[in-house]
C-alpha cells in the first residue's frame, strides 16, 4: 500500500535525522504500516532500528514487553523477565496506583538503558490506553532513554496521545492524508493490472482515499469475479439487514464497514467509541454472525489463543 508517499517519507526521515520523537495518525488502512515499513528500510542503512508489532494491544505489560523484546532481543528480554520475576513477590501489581506505573514496568523500560541508540518505530493501531500509557504514564522513563520513536495509531486513537502528559512527548506530529483517485488507481495497477479503466475509476472514487479499502474491492472484483456494482449494492444490503435486527447491530455493522478491515470484540477503540463491554460487542458480532451479515475468522496470536476476527459477508444475501 505504499504508493505516491515520498514526500511524507522525506519528512519522517528529516524528522528522525533531528532526533525527534514523531507521531503519525490516521484513517486505518491509510497506510501508515506500510510507511512505518519504508522508513525502517531505509534507516536500516545508517542505524540501529527496532519494529514493534502491536497492534490491538489491549494492555500496558503487554506493550512495554514487545517494546523491550524489539529493541533488546527476545533472548535477552527473556533473561530479564526471569530475572525480574525472581525479585518481585508472586501477587505483585502491574499497576501500583491508578496513572502510576509500577516499579516492574519502570525497571522494564529502564532495562532499555543497556540497548545501542535505537529508532524504535511501533505500530499501535487499536492500541490507545496501551499506547497513552507508555507516552503518557512512563514519559519520563522513556526520555531517559537515548532511544528515538516513530509511533503510529488510528485516526479515532489519536486524541488518546494527545491527552496530558503523552502531548508532551512527541516533537513532531504527521497526519497521513487519504490518497487522491489517480494515486489510488496507480495502487490498483500495480497490485495487478487486470481490471478494465472504468472499474479501476469507480473503485477509486468510493473508495474514499483509503488503500486498504481500494484493494478489498479490488480483490472482490478481480479474484471472485464479481461486477463493481454488485460489490457496492451488497454492503447496501448489509446495512439494511442490521437495521431490521436493532440499532445496536447497525452500529457495530457501520463501524466494522468503516474500519477497513476485520474487527474484534477485544479491540478496545472499538469498545471505547461504542461504550460497550466486550461480552456485548461479542454477542452483538454473533447476531451479526448468525445472520449471515458478517462472517469471521480465528487470527493467532504470538501469545495466548487465537483472536476471533469479524468482517463484512462480501457475499450477502447471497
Amino acid at each position: 500500500m505504499f504508493v505516491d508517499r515520498a514526500e511524507e517519507l522525506a519528512q519522517l526521515e528529516r524528522s528522525v535525522g533531528r532526533g525527534f520523537n514523531v507521531a503519525l495518525h490516521g484513517e486505518r488502512g491509510v497506510g501508515k504500516s506500510s510507511l512505518l515499513h519504508q522508513l525502517e528500510l531505509r534507516q536500516r542503512e545508517s542505524r540501529r532500528v527496532a519494529y514493534v508489532e502491536a497492534t490491538g494491544v489491549d494492555d500496558l505489560p503487554d506493550l512495554v514487553d514487545r517494546v523491550r523484546t524489539a529493541v533488546r532481543g527476545p533472548t535477552v528480554a527473556f533473561q530479564d523477565a526471569i530475572q525480574q520475576a525472581t525479585n518481585m513477590p508472586p501477587a505483585a501489581n502491574v499497576l501500583a496506583h491508578p496513572g502510576v506505573a509500577s516499579s516492574l514496568l519502570t525497571d522494564q523500560v529502564r532495562s532499555l538503558r543497556n540497548a545501542d541508540p535505537t529508532l524504535v518505530l511501533v505500530d499501535a493501531s487499536g492500541s490507545s490506553e496501551a499506547a497513552y500509557g507508555l507516552f503518557g504514564r512512563l514519559r519520563d522513563e522513556l526520555w531517559q532513554l537515548d532511544h528515538r520513536w516513530v509511533v503510529a495509531v488510528d485516526e479515532l486513537d489519536w486524541p488518546h496521545l494527545q491527552r496530558p502528559p503523552a502531548d508532551a512527548f512527541f516533537d513532531i506530529t504527521f497526519y497521513l492524508r487519504p490518497l487522491e483517485e489517480a494515486e489510488l488507481v496507480k495502487l490498483l495497477v500495480r497490485r495487478d493490472p487486470g481490471l478494465n479503466k472504468l472499474a479501476l475509476a469507480q473503485i477509486a472514487q468510493r473508495s474514499e482515499g483509503n488503500p486498504r479499502r481500494a484493494l478489498e474491492m479490488a480483490r472482490l472484483a478481480l479474484v471472485e469475479d464479481r461486477p463493481i456494482d454488485e460489490i457496492f449494492n451488497a454492503r447496501g444490503m448489509r446495512e439494511l439487514a442490521a437495521a431490521r435486527i436493532g440499532r445496536p447491530s447497525s452500529m457495530l455493522l457501520a463501524e466494522l464497514e468503516n474500519s477497513g478491515e476485520p474487527l474484534s470484540p477485544s479491540d478496545e477503540a472499538l469498545l471505547q467509541r461504542l461504550g460497550w463491554t466486550r461480552e456485548r460487542a461479542g454477542q452483538v458480532f454473533r447476531e451479526l454472525e448468525e445472520a449471515g451479515i458478517v462472517d469471521s475468522t480465528q487470527e493467532r496470536q504470538a501469545r495466548g489463543r487465537p483472536r476471533k476476527l469479524y468482517f463484512p459477508n462480501p457475499r450477502y444475501p447471497s
